[in-house]
């Protein structure tokens, strides 16, 4: 096997830029571009479908998927050192599966295999520590850093809960198996990574990017929003919450935002580089339409898109709503909206702007810059009609994550259960909304799942037993040795303590957790 390090000095591939080929939605259109003008890297069972350099395989089942075409199908299979097994951290390494794949042990004889140290294992030697806090595309695009790599473009590296059609066949064993609500989570991690090794990484494809405001008790219905979203676009999208927006309190207290969320929508521009299209949203909404049409909806010379709206039912006596334009479902154009989060506070603590002017007329926009003529059905206050593309539930006591009494609450359970059938909500994100207020019968939905038990290659469950009972051994004896140089066996402490302390340590729950749902399929 070719350590990265060594691998990387050897300079295999020529100067073309790089193109990542994940298993997402817009791997589909992969036929409208002309390839050949790329070095090709595949994650994990792309490589079944296309011809690429390098193949980048973070877990080991994928091996046993594609046994029959991998070695034929790449230049060179790069892996962990420690293989991930059915999207868990594994503790066999490499040479343990070298025995039980033909596919290999041939990439290995013909110096195509390369390893490297992932984050999630233990580092053997002086090799790089490749970080993957979520999915396998971190890892590759730092795979690609390390290899001096400065612009690569991505394809199938999409956000939302789907895959591909080519794909569909391992739906049921790995998507989103790691447990992660969406691809989304990637995104922060993939900048990170980008910006670390200088890369200049974007897809293909630009998604539409919609972000939502959200306080962090608000996680539940963010999940619910964005599935909504992605389960309806036939355009890509990359769902973002703002939640981790951090923004400067303004001195005066009436200018201080009203929510956790208030400003947060004014760092958009600058989270998208001041450049392209983005869709600002509040998480208490559902989308019911394709977003397609906010990426559609002609700008011309505005800056800014909203609807125009009057009271909706339940507000027609509130003094402080104020028919008219609405803010809280916005197109943003943000090659002309210079928005620095620091400077609009200055100007609120100036006395330049009040918070009126900021939230309810956003003043930052000339008025003859606002585009107005949104179709009021993108934000559909307290009311569902054949013309709703968006409902907004305004009015907080009676949410329907908070309450069954709202008259449109049966609309958002209905999108609150196809996400949690689809893994988009987490039982414990539903816990934690409960015991702060949330309905008690939302966790009933989880009860009505049915039971999923994968059952991975018994070849691959063996070598991962067998990697987990060497390490309780190993643990064992450093136990024992530790307690020998104490002096600890003449107070007492037998070896059969001292092992009992190892079986009911910290390491061995997550052993024995870690391997027990795949062992549990057999």
């Amino acid at each position: 096997m070719l350590e990265l390090r060594d691998w990387v000095t050897t300079k295999p591939f020529d100067n073309r830029p790089w193109l990542m080929l994940g298993k997402g939605p817009s791997f589909g259109r992969r036929h409208e571009f002309d390839l050949s003008g790329y070095n090709l890297v595949s994650l994990n069972h792309a490589v079944r479908e296309v011809k690429v350099e390098i193949a980048h395989v973070i877990d080991i089942d994928v091996i046993h998927d594609c046994e029959e075409v991998i070695a034929a199908n790449c230049d060179f299979l790069v892996m962990p050192r420690f293989p991930h097994v059915q999207s868990l951290p594994g503790l066999a390494s490499l040479d343990d599966y070298l025995r039980g794949s033909a596919a290999l042990r041939r990439l290995d004889e013909e110096n195509r295999l390369v390893w490297y140290n992932i984050s999630t294992a233990r580092a053997v030697g002086s090799s790089p520590v490749i970080s993957a806090r979520y999915f396998g595309s971190e890892a590759a695009l730092g795979v690609l850093g390390e290899y001096g790599v400065r612009v690569v473009r991505s394809l199938g590296v999409d956000g939302g809960t789907h895959y591909a059609t080519a794909f569909s066949s391992d739906a049921t064993q790995t998507l989103l198996s790691n447990g992660q609500a969406s691809f989304d989570m990637q995104f922060v991690e993939l900048r990170r990574i980008a910006h670390k090794y200088g890369v200049d990484f974007r897809p293909l494809i630009e998604p539409l990017r919609i972000f939502v405001g959200a306080s962090p008790g608000e996680i539940v219905p963010y999940r619910v929003l964005a599935h909504s979203i992605h389960r309806r676009s036939s355009v890509p999208v990359r769902v973002e919450s703002l939640t981790a927006a951090r923004s400067p309190t303004p001195k005066d207290p009436a200018n201080k935002p009203r929510t956790a969320f208030s400003f947060s929508r004014f760092h958009i521009p600058d989270l998208c580089e001041f450049r392209g299209r983005a869709v600002y949203v509040d998480s208490d909404m559902i989308v019911v339409g394709d977003v397609a049409e906010l990426a559609e909806h002609p700008m011309t010379d505005r800056w800014l898109a909203c609807t125009r709206q009057a009271s909706p039912p339940g507000w027609e006596n509130a003094d402080w709503f104020k028919p008219g334009r609405q803010f809280s479902v916005m197109i943003l154009d943000c090659d002309h909206l210079d928005w620095k989060i620091d400077e609009i506070v200055a100007k609120l603590d100036r006395g330049d702007l009040t918070y009126g002017q900021l939230l309810f007329e956003m003043a930052l926009v000339p008025s003859e810059r606002i585009d107005d003529t949104l179709e009021p059905g993108w934000n559909s206050l307290e009311h569902f009609d054949a013309d709703t593309r968006l409902l907004h539930y305004t009015i907080v006591p009676t949410q329907p994550w908070k309450s069954s009494d709202h008259p449109l609450g049966d609309v958002w359970m209905a999108e609150y259960e196809d996400a949690v059938r689809d893994g988009a909500v987490g039982r414990l994100e539903v816990e934690r909304l409960v015991r702060s207020g949330g309905r008690p019968d939302l966790l009933k939905v989880f009860d009505s799942l049915p039971v999923h038990q994968s059952r991975p290659a018994r070849n691959v469950s063996e070598v991962a037993l067998q990697a987990t009972l060497r390490e309780l051994d190993r643990m064992r004896e450093r136990t024992v040795k530790g307690a020998l140089r104490r002096g600890a066996t003449r107070a007492a402490p037998t070896v059969d303590r001292a092992t009992a302390r190892v079986t009911k340590s910290h390491d061995v729950g997550r052993l024995l957790r870690r391997w027990g749902k795949i062992l549990i399929g057999r």
